[in-house]
């Protein structure tokens, strides 16, 4: 029998500052200071006039000449030369009227986690039997800023140009949680002969929400995404009690069969919300965080094998493949009917070809997931005093699509030290793709090439 005991403990600061600026010409830039125009860079046509040509959209009248590469490079140098001026980078501050949108993008955070165990290891017989005792305790702090709606707006100096700007009050907004978490587990392993197990698993596990997700204050902005990223202080860390039990059989050195079922309940499982509402000002969309319970069961299949029985250059090949199957389901406050629990995805497999003799090691893989909830709309109806959802079902729901990817990768070891090697990934070239609802509703489409490489290795 083996007992072992352990402490750890984990301290974490950072801070986050951002906002958006932009270029401005030095304000004291002399009379030699011009306006700059297209026309005045080297440009290129752009693509548009092609863009969803092949659905019969026409977006010709819209092609607008971009800059060269070159230009781009070279814009800040050409702009100083030709103006007599350098260019200064303003940043978003309280004395900038686009504050209010900005403000929640800068804020400071402190974690600390202080932990201990205990694990008993004992076989007896052809039993083995793996038990312990976890306990977390966290205590998380966070400060960022929000506007203070209650002031009535003052006036001041813009120190980069001089021209006057409304003051955006703002006011000191915090997170504080502390917890203790009490994890138990239990591993027991049963030897059926030498070449079968029978294994089976109790656990309760957690996870931390992070910091974006508890962020205190005004929303952090994504420009790119037109998203407003709005935390939430009161979000709560995720338990899961988990039930493992799984069958192995194993062909010696040459491969592996493995059955397995599981299933988890999941207190506080942490999700993403949106509200449905744009700002009418910037067209954004305000996302948030909260929790749901949930829960899951499913079963795996694995195999690996090598045909070593086959004759000469043949017995390099094997295969690899595994399959999980699941089904879920989540209580969504305000919703009627409970719904697949969001980021699982009820399929995945894998299948690969493989090859290993000569020196030579090969391997072609398809991988796949089906579709999965990424986030939900929550969205409330106007002037509601009990939090009334407009939607009470999936179909505004955004969901990941189905992904199919295969990759190949070969290597040839020489002379001990010596390896050569090609990779090559994505060659189904499949497309990314986010929806409402359903697939017919796109929300993000973005396609991507094939990647590769090629190498040398030496290893000592």
């Amino acid at each position: 029998m083996i007992l072992q005991l352990g402490v750890k403990g984990r301290y974490k600061q950072g801070e986050r500052k951002l906002g958006f600026h932009w270029w401005t010409q030095n304000p004291n830039k002399g009379q030699n200071s011009k306006d700059y125009f297209l026309n005045m860079f080297a440009t290129q046509p752009s693509r548009w006039k092609d863009f969803l040509s092949k659905y019969g959209s026409n977006y010709a009248n819209l092609d607008v000449p971009n800059m060269t590469r070159d230009q781009l490079n070279n814009f800040i140098a050409d702009m100083e030369r030709w103006g007599n001026s350098k260019m200064i980078n303003h940043y978003v501050d309280s004395f900038n009227e686009q504050y209010p949108y900005w403000v929640g993008s800068t804020y400071d955070y402190k974690e600390t986690q202080l932990s201990g165990y205990a694990m008993v290891d004992a076989t007896i017989g052809r039993w083995n039997i793996v038990g312990g005792l976890r306990i977390e305790h966290t205590h998380l702090y966070e400060h960022a800023l929000d506007l203070n709606f209650s002031s009535l707006p003052q006036y001041g100096i813009d120190p980069y140009d001089s021209q006057m700007h409304a003051y955006q009050p703002v006011v000191d907004s915090f997170t504080r949680q502390n917890y203790l978490s009490i994890l138990p587990a239990l591993n027991v392993n049963y030897r059926i002969n030498d070449k079968m197990n029978l294994r089976a698993a109790i656990s309760r596990t957690f996870h931390r929400a992070n910091f974006q997700e508890t962020k205190p204050g005004a929303p952090l902005i994504k420009y790119q995404d037109y998203l407003y990223i709005k935390g939430n202080p009161n979000l709560k860390p995720s338990y899961s009690h988990n039930f493992d039990l799984s069958y192995q059989y194993f062909w010696g050195n040459k491969g592996l069969l493995t059955l397995s079922t599981y299933g988890k309940y999941i207190v506080n499982h942490i999700i993403v919300t949106s509200t449905g509402g744009i700002d009418p000002l910037t067209y954004f969309v305000t996302k948030s965080y909260g929790n749901a319970d949930s829960w899951v069961v499913g079963v795996e299949a694995e195999i690996k094998r090598k045909f070593d029985f086959l004759p000469r250059f043949a017995s390099g090949f094997g295969i690899g493949a595994n399959i999980t199957y699941s089904y879920s389901r989540m209580h969504v406050a305000g919703r009627p009917k409970t719904q697949a629990m969001s980021e699982q995805s009820p399929l995945l497999y894998n299948v690969s070809l493989l090859y290993e003799k000569y020196g030579v090691k090969a391997a072609l893989a398809l991988n796949y997931n089906s579709p999965f909830l990424l986030e939900l709309n929550l969205a409330t109806l106007p002037n509601s005093t009990n939090g009334e959802l407009i939607h009470k079902d999936r179909d505004f729901d955004i969901f990941m699509g189905e992904q199919y990817s295969m990759d190949f990768q070969i290597s040839y070891d020489f002379k001990k030290h010596f390896s050569v090697y090609f990779e090559v990934n994505n060659l189904l070239n499949w497309t990314y793709k986010e929806y409402v609802g359903n697939a017919n509703r796109p929300l993000r489409v973005e396609v991507y090439k094939q990647r590769g490489q090629v190498g040398f290795r030496y290893e000592l």
